[in-house]
């Protein structure tokens, strides 16, 4: 599960919280920095684009040590609430 909300993001496998870190949008990309706990280093940049309550991730530019970060934005979000 990820949770975003004024510009700060956490992943939360279960009940832990395994990432976290900060993004900036704007209506076409959103770019994830400063992550915590997932071993990744720099800044990652992704089309994003919302269609109903599905949300889906394009890869602009990623750092090679955030690959584990690329392949869980490589799967469809739906918004649960």
């Amino acid at each position: 599960m990820i949770l975003a909300k004024g510009g700060a993001y956490s992943v939360k496998l279960g009940a832990e919280v395994v990432a976290r870190g900060k993004y900036t949008s704007t209506a076409k990309t959103i770019t994830f920095d400063r992550e915590q706990g997932s071993g990744c280093t720099g800044a990652g940049t992704y089309a994003w684009k919302k269609s109903g309550k599905t949300m889906t991730f394009a890869r602009k530019r990623e750092t090679s040590s955030c690959q584990a970060r690329a392949l869980v934005l490589g799967h469809r979000f739906t918004q649960v609430r």
